[in-house]
């Protein structure tokens, strides 16, 4: 997905990348007129366990 975003213009504001480095502009306009990409440090994604819980308690 963060691939097409940036093949339209956009960007997935979930994946956090550094800065690019001089290596990868280079790369990046070179390889396809792509506007360059950093080093991908994090993808933000909520983990939400909607199972529900079934807990028993007898005294």
């Amino acid at each position: 997905m963060d691939y097409y975003l940036r093949q339209i213009g956009s960007s997935n504001p979930t994946v956090i990348r550094a800065a690019p480095d001089a290596q990868q502009i280079a790369d990046g306009t070179s390889a396809a007129g792509l506007a360059p990409v950093g080093t991908l440090l994090s993808i933000k994604d909520e983990y939400m366990n909607l199972h529900s819980i079934r807990f028993c308690w007898t005294p």
